[in-house]
């Protein structure tokens, strides 16, 4: 797990050394703090220059290679690192092969409206991290243990609610809202060619979900994805830049999370896999009751991580997906 943590606070230090503590206490596996001036000469920079990359690529690989010998996955800190999305993006994609799950957070006073002020300008960029706020710098280990609950928030399955579809139906109007003010007034994407589905388990009747209501944002034209970043960040989306994800951009709402955004292609293939599983799960009771209970297994063995929980359901769903397409192909044109 690679986590960066973004803070310019008095308290940067004793930040990153408590989150060091308390993850070592939560998780009992290794974890190393590498602090910013042990690769960079001068003060915390927005932009880390070439000779001091090299240092925090060789010391970074280094640990991880070290842990994953020791068949104990490693937690590495990177604080104070560079707080622009091109430092953290081109960080998560060099240490990708060796670790993929890493996270971005940005630590500031509640009350700095300065530093609120820069985290939305760069945000509009692109993932400069998750914005945490405190209200204590005295109180570092407070700090860590918004950052660990965050990081190992528990899955809890819930079920079915005819509330989630009425959930979704508001948040479409103010989705549509602001994405027909601000795109159709940049025109970088015309708002009528955009398409808004709600998918995942709060989709479906009866089966059992996070209470987290998935939506999915379908674009004309994927390369111009960068052009919602604003009017997303407006409605109370974080960009959260995963490397793995090649054709889709993950936003998320809310502490505690309330709604996941997945930006696609409109009728590309992502698209079609997420509308094709709902259409699979909705008329078939067996698979969505086989569903049910790999979740709920799923839930039990998994509950702390999201990302080894959400990989482990990828066999099941490109099966499903398989089957359904195929048994489709070989009803009769009607």
């Amino acid at each position: 797990m690679i986590i960066v943590l973004n803070t310019f606070l008095p308290a940067a230090l004793e930040i990153g050394q408590a989150l060091k503590d308390y993850l070592w206490k939560l998780t009992g596996r290794p974890v190393y703090c590498i602090e910013s001036r042990e690769c960079c000469d001068t003060k915390p920079p927005l932009r880390i220059q070439s000779s001091q990359w090299k240092k925090l690529m060789n010391r970074s690989s280094n640990l991880i290679r070290f842990g994953n010998r020791q068949a104990i996955k490693p937690i590495i800190i990177l604080s104070q690192i560079g707080i622009d999305p091109d430092t953290i993006q081109r960080l998560r994609r060099q240490l990708m092969p060796l670790d993929p799950e890493s996270y971005a957070f940005w630590v500031q006073d509640a009350s700095d409206q300065q530093n609120s002020a820069q985290h939305r300008h760069l945000s509009t960029q692109g993932d400069c991290g998750l914005l945490v706020q405190t209200r204590d710098q005295a109180q570092p280990t407070a700090v860590a243990v918004q950052i660990a609950d965050l990081l190992f928030e528990k899955i809890n399955l819930q079920q079915y609610s005819p509330d989630w579809v009425r959930l979704f139906e508001h948040e479409k109007e103010i989705l549509e809202k602001q994405l027909r003010q601000t795109l159709s007034a940049t025109h970088a994407v015309p708002r009528q060619d955009c398409c808004i589905e709600h998918i995942g388990s709060t989709a479906i009747p009866g089966l059992d979900a996070k209470s987290i209501i998935d939506i999915m944002l379908g674009l004309p034209v994927f390369r111009q994805w960068q052009a919602c970043l604003e009017p997303l960040y407006d409605c109370g989306y974080h960009f959260m830049d995963y490397p793995e994800n090649k054709d889709r951009r993950f936003f998320r709402k809310g502490i505690p999370r309330q709604f996941h955004l997945h930006l696609v292609a409109c009728k590309g293939q992502e698209w079609l896999d997420h509308l094709d599983f709902r259409s699979a799960l909705a008329g078939d009771p067996e698979l969505r009751q086989n569903y049910q209970q790999l979740k709920r297994s799923l839930a039990q063995s998994h509950s702390r991580s999201r990302d080894s929980y959400g990989r482990s359901k990828g066999n099941f769903i490109r099966r499903s997906l398989a089957d359904w397409r195929a048994k489709q192909s070989a009803r009769p044109a009607s």
